[in-house]
């Protein structure tokens, strides 16, 4: 709350901030993480955390890639440990609570089975991508499904949608 008050006080005084996020989307990034560049390189230790090899690496790379006159323009240098199964998972509870909460303004629930989660997470999760892909799956498929119910008015006020997964294809169920 601090930080997003004196970023507003820079603004007021004519200062603009350009956050930079270039190597995240490099793909030389994924090279690394992959292991492409180093075949026996590990960028994740037992405890799930960044390795200094990865560290360096990355440090390296940069030094490699970008002039120092760019570097030194750079204040910091942050990385982010890939996203695991339970984190996605919680973010695609996330998702479908958001949708939930769409649902209720036309007095509508929703339920999705474990097994609906679990194709959603595998059918949309990439490693490289991360999480991002989510969102569109759900909105493309999920919400789709859902939307094409409510227009043939196969859904009543007051009901709920049941969205299983059945030989690999969502399918629905209203539940009064």
């Amino acid at each position: 709350m601090k930080d997003m008050k004196i970023v507003q006080e820079m603004y007021a005084r004519g200062y603009e901030f350009w956050p930079l996020d270039i190597f995240k989307a490099h793909s030389r990034n994924f090279q690394i993480i992959d292991g492409k560049i180093m075949p026996s390189f590990n960028s994740i230790d037992g405890m799930g955390e960044i390795t200094e090899s990865a560290r360096d690496a990355v440090t390296e790379l940069l030094k490699r890639s970008f002039r120092p006159e760019f570097l030194n323009r750079i204040d910091e240098t942050v990385f982010y440990r890939p996203l695991t199964k339970e984190n996605i998972y919680g973010i695609v509870e996330l998702l479908i609570a958001d949708l939930a909460h769409r649902l209720e303004n036309r007095r509508i629930g929703i339920r999705i089975t474990d097994q609906a989660k679990d194709l959603i997470i595998e059918s949309a999760y990439s490693p490289i991508y991360g999480a991002r892909p989510l969102k569109r799956f759900l909105q493309s498929r999920v919400e789709t499904l859902i939307a094409r119910r409510m227009i043939a008015e196969d859904i009543a006020p007051e009901s709920t949608i049941v969205i299983d997964e059945k030989n690999g294809s969502f399918v629905t169920e209203t539940v009064f």
